[in-house]
């Protein structure tokens, strides 16, 4: 039976095509996503997290585009309403002084956390008994917060966050900048520093995302500059020093602007789910053609006992360039999102594959079986974001 037959609820998503947020409904045995409605962000749409108790999903938007900083910056709170189908403001949006790049809801729902990529930040705002966003929580002076700071992650038990710092390759003007995984000890909305994990001083160590093993036991991150994935050991707030293990997320050879993206931990914590992301590309008119380079959802098998990756399979998104994908609260559905029209060149011929959303049956051997794509017209914006809504 298919993840969508077995269902009892319909499923909702949400994806960011540039500043608008478009809302879907997948209702038990429709094999078909059946639009609700959108609402228009500030700016373009970088993430979204939904808070853990109330239907208020948190959106950090962003006019910054390539080198120009931008002007308008913010977090907004809009209320989900599963029976209407609909998301509305909660509040008024709050401005930031530069581009958020993703955000999350500690599990008390009292904070909001975001982080910013340049310059690297950690910002804290307390969360109104609403939902609303309230004030900034100051921080002490002098904490530092790494080099192009990507996600941010409060550990299971609430008394820690991890800020994922990806760091810089290496230009002809320029030395690295190195990676490293810093975590903070956390009360009360204030942050101290605790760990930094940087094997080998944060050089040729580039993570992108990373996501907490269901047992608590250990954590995976996608490794975006070396495209890996590696598993670090976690306990009582600390990670080890070093990973416990690394595998490759790519089928050949590393190909130019090829990265490892989101990363998710199945329901049942014995699978793995990397996206591997191409942006080789060359502009043409009427569009960007793929030079090369790997496009897909890798699964990883993962061994009980030692946490060592297996790869099992590498499934066709139906699409380019992956940024986002999500896996829904039973484990049973996976949607991924292919941020942009490309054009793909077999032999003479060549043929343009849209941006939109590919979901997929998650089979009891963890493995994928894709159902539909539903495509997207993103005129000159990107597929940015999707996530799975609670009711």
């Amino acid at each position: 039976m298919s993840a969508i037959a077995a269902a009892p609820d319909p499923l909702f998503l949400a994806a960011a095509v540039g500043s608008t947020l478009v809302l879907f409904e997948l209702a038990a045995g429709r094999a078909a996503l059946l639009p609700r409605g959108g609402i228009t962000l500030p700016a373009a749409v970088q993430y979204a997290w939904q808070h853990p108790h109330q239907p208020i999903l948190y959106v950090a938007s962003s006019d910054r585009s390539g080198e120009a900083q931008g002007e308008r910056h913010a977090l907004t709170a809009l209320r989900f309403d599963a029976a209407a189908g609909t998301l509305s403001p909660h509040g008024p949006p709050a401005p930031l002084p530069t581009r958020p790049i993703h955000l999350t809801v500690d599990a008390s729902g009292r904070y909001l956390l975001t982080a910013c990529n340049d310059p690297s930040l950690l910002l804290v705002h307390r969360l109104e008994k609403d939902g609303t966003i309230g004030a900034a929580v100051p921080q002490p002076a002098g904490l530092q917060f790494g080099h192009y700071a990507h996600q941010v992650r409060v550990l299971p038990g609430g008394r820690q966050v991890v800020l994922v710092c990806r760091g810089n390759d290496a230009t002809a003007g320029r030395p690295e900048d190195p990676g490293a995984l810093l975590v903070f000890e956390w009360e009360d909305g204030r942050l101290a520093p605790s760990q930094s994990v940087a094997p080998d001083g944060g050089y040729g160590f580039g993570p992108r995302h990373l996501d907490v093993h269901p047992g608590h036991s250990r954590l995976f991150v996608s490794v975006e500059r070396q495209n890996l994935v590696q598993g670090f050991a976690l306990a009582e707030g600390r990670l080890s020093e070093r990973p416990l293990c690394s595998a490759g997320t790519l089928a050949g050879a590393v190909m130019p602007r090829q990265a490892a993206g989101a990363i998710r931990c199945g329901a049942d914590g014995r699978f793995l789910y990397v996206a591997n992301r191409s942006d080789w590309i060359l502009d043409e008119d009427g569009g960007q053609r793929q030079l090369g380079g790997e496009n897909n959802i890798v699964v990883f098998r993962i061994n009980p006992a030692s946490g060592a990756l297996e790869a099992v399979q590498r499934v066709d998104p139906r699409g380019a360039h992956v940024r986002s994908f999500a896996l829904d609260r039973r484990g049973q559905l996976l949607v991924a999102a292919s941020s942009r029209p490309r054009l793909l060149h077999a032999g003479s011929a060549a043929q343009e594959v849209s941006a939109g959303l590919a979901l997929f049956s998650v089979l009891p051997d963890g493995r994928l079986e894709f159902l539909f794509k539903h495509d997207l017209d993103v005129g000159r914006a990107a597929l940015f974001w999707v996530g799975l809504l609670q009711a």
